[in-house]
């Protein structure tokens, strides 16, 4: 079973990471808690019922090329599995810690190839899930297994433990 080996705290003023307080020395910052909303990082389209997600390199502007068709659940612990690997270039830009999110993102945001409305959550009356499903959280609102074991390998992972330390200035 997993072991945590960071505690996070908060004394009068600032962040502590196992006792320490965040970026110590460093000035008007000192005690700040640097983070970045990473809600993708465990995504999955668990429908598949849409091609939007083509990281077959065939949209350019998608930025993903090369990576293949999404497939369930392998494209998921691929893509989970990069962001991984990235944390410790977080890390080496000053990122302290990351936020995972339990209800995925949006990703039709910036794709002006899907016709306006189509998937817009203010024109359908289910918002988006009637046609893709990025939610840790299943119909009768227990959590899917799968998307909790990429969330548990975030947590658990080396580049994690490299993430969660103290960034010290002195």
């Amino acid at each position: 079973m997993f072991q945590s080996q960071t505690e996070i705290g908060i004394d009068d003023t600032g962040f502590l990471i196992n006792g320490e307080r965040t970026y110590r020395g460093c000035g008007e910052i000192e005690g700040f808690l640097f983070n970045v909303r990473t809600v993708n990082a465990t995504f999955d389209d668990t429908l598949g019922k849409v091609d939007w997600f083509d990281d077959d390199g065939s949209r350019p502007e998608n930025g993903r090329a090369g990576y293949g068709s999404w497939i369930v659940p392998d494209s998921a612990d691929a893509n989970t599995a990069r962001y991984i690997h990235g944390l410790r270039q977080y890390r080496e830009h000053g990122v302290l810690a990351v936020d995972l999110c339990l209800q995925g993102g949006h990703p039709l945001l910036g794709k002006p190839w899907i016709e306006e409305g189509h998937g817009s959550a203010g024109k359908r009356p289910n918002g988006h899930r009637d046609f893709y499903y990025n939610s840790a959280f299943k119909a009768d609102g227990s959590l899917d297994p799968a998307h909790m074991e990429r969330i548990a390998d975030v947590i658990g992972s080396d580049f994690a433990i490299v993430l969660f330390w103290p960034r010290s200035c002195v």
